[in-house]
């Protein structure tokens, strides 16, 4: 009894131990890393073009000529899709219930587009000197070869990493950053 309360120190200081190991190890633990399939994804386009990852307020900050969007990564399978007013997953399940579906709501997938967006936001203010035109919009991109994606009345642009690098050339220019603060912001970045 005298060392309960070291016992409840260790296990308070082994659990943040464990929350911050665990958060490294979802970034950078598994192979390929999201940022490496993100970046495989965008592979090609030119210098209007850039990706920063775990540097801008959000995990992945994006930059076209259509405008700034944080990238939220999703490693859902199966078929997502977005029914009334949020994400529903839906899964093939094996076994004795071999041929049903299961159906899955996908809680708090449009809060955390919306907190990424307000981080990349705050972060660009401070980075860029005149941020006020720049137009900042979350893109979810599911990242899994085996899950379809029907963003239908999505209030986000949500696609597949293989439909990424197309629906960008695609977007109509909007107001974004020249290759030069592109380059500038890089190189503040690094500092």
């Amino acid at each position: 009894p005298a060392y309960i309360y070291y016992a409840l120190i260790a296990g308070v200081i082994g659990g943040l131990i464990a929350q911050i190991g665990g958060a490294f190890f979802g970034r950078f633990g598994i192979t390929p890393r999201i940022d490496q399939v993100l970046d495989a994804g965008l592979k090609g386009l030119d210098d209007r073009y850039a990706i920063f990852h775990y540097q801008l307020g959000c995990d992945h900050a994006l930059i076209t000529p259509a405008g700034l969007f944080a990238v939220i990564p999703r490693l859902e399978d199966g078929r997502v899709l977005f029914e009334g007013d949020g994400w529903v997953q839906e899964t093939a399940r094996g076994g004795l219930l071999r041929g049903k579906t299961r159906r899955q709501r996908l809680r708090g997938v449009n809060r955390e587009a919306e907190r990424a967006a307000r981080s990349l936001s705050r972060a660009v203010e401070k980075q860029i000197d005149e941020p006020a035109h720049l137009e900042i919009r979350p893109l979810m991109v599911f990242l899994r070869e085996d899950v379809y994606v029907e963003a239908g009345e999505s209030p986000h642009l949500a696609l597949h990493i293989k439909k990424l690098k197309p629906a960008l050339r695609q977007m109509k220019k909007g107001n974004t950053l020249s290759p030069e603060a592109i380059r500038s912001l890089a190189g503040a970045l690094k500092t």
